[in-house]
């Protein structure tokens, strides 16, 4: 008697055949919205301009250690966006388009990764509407074509993330995700301060305690990831503290510390701050996604073990960056650009 089965090899070309579908599709959409006229128009004032004339400095000077602006030492941010933008420089010219390339090439790979990991935790029709969500979400459109921060630090921590979740799906066995983990904060540290490391660190904490698995975290390779983090981090961070000897208290004290606890920054708002910025900069996703989120937690009982586990970590992901940031006294809409990556992924899954 013979079976009319489909041999596993063809199930597997044919799943492979849509990946790569659904991949060219997502680097259409990353073509037209990240990167289609990104030098059009001149550098917005102060932001893109200042960051720009940084890493232009830096490449004039040869000095890949101090940023400068106008000759004199600039410290307000670590450097290694300003090595992005000035590498950009020396490739393609000093000009708008080069100037805000990295943004947009670290859109694409944030992209690529919420498209990966929506994949590993739900399938993949769940990663090609995540990346769809993400590269139509307002917020990152528009810090994919500026000359800021913001998007290699989303990426970075994107990293963090997803190496984690990776990590613990292979019951830890894995040591070079540990390496990912503290080598992506060490980078995001250096990027833009000691928030590299809290928001994964403290996304991750906040998880396992949910989980009441706290000790879970003892398989991490914690020696491993201190010395990675500071192999990372060191090489530039000493430099800088010897070319500058107030470096390490500006950047630790006032820069980061004041800023959270006191708002010398000047960039407060209520608690209610990033409400508008979620409905708004996740526009339209922001609305269906609490109407699909009543809808999920009426049937939460029903889910299976595994959607609670991936439910759980994007929740708490993405309500670790939204309770951050509201309880700093310094507050700005790119610092919920982070939460763009779960909020997108829940998003898809509740489609």
């Amino acid at each position: 008697m013979t079976t009319n089965q489909t041999p596993p090899s063809t199930c597997t070309a044919g799943a492979n055949s849509w990946r790569v579908r659904h991949l060219l599709l997502l680097l259409a959409v990353a073509a037209v919205v990240f990167f289609a006229g990104l030098g059009r128009l001149p550098l917005l004032e102060p932001d893109e301009g200042r960051n720009a004339e940084v890493a232009r400095e830096m490449l004039v000077s040869g000095d890949w250690v101090t940023p400068r602006l106008n000759t004199l030492t600039y410290l307000d941010k670590p450097v290694v966006y300003f090595w992005l933008v000035a590498a950009a420089f020396r490739l393609g010219g000093v000009t708008e388009w080069a100037a805000r390339l990295p943004s947009a090439l670290m859109a694409l790979a944030t992209l690529l990764l919420t498209w990966f990991l929506a994949r590993r935790m739900f399938g993949d029709s769940a990663g090609l509407r995540a990346g769809i969500i993400l590269a139509t979400c307002p917020l990152v459109m528009a810090f994919a074509r500026l000359v800021i921060f913001d998007m290699t630090l989303v990426f970075l921590v994107t990293v963090a993330m997803a190496s984690f979740w990776l990590q613990q799906a292979s019951d830890f066995r894995r040591p070079w995700l540990d390496v990912a983990i503290f080598a992506s904060m060490g980078l995001a540290t250096i990027t833009k301060g000691p928030v590299g490391f809290l928001l994964p660190l403290l996304s991750i904490l906040a998880y396992q305690a949910l989980r009441r698995r706290f000790g879970e975290l003892k398989r991490l390779r914690w020696g491993l990831g201190l010395a990675v983090f500071l192999a990372v981090t060191l090489p530039w961070f000493i430099p800088v503290c010897i070319q500058n000897p107030d470096f390490a208290r500006y950047a630790f004290w006032q820069e980061s510390l004041l800023r959270f606890a006191t708002g010398s920054a000047r960039r407060g708002g209520s608690v209610f701050y990033y409400v508008p910025v979620y409905l708004l900069g996740f526009f339209p996703w922001s609305f269906f996604l609490l109407l699909a989120g009543g809808n999920r937690l009426k049937r939460w009982k029903e889910l299976g073990q595994e959607t609670h586990k991936s439910f759980l970590f994007l929740l708490v992901w993405a309500g670790v960056i939204f309770i951050f940031f509201t309880i700093s006294r310094s507050k700005l809409p790119a610092y919920f650009l982070p939460a763009t990556v779960p909020l997108g992924i829940l998003m898809a899954q509740a489609w």
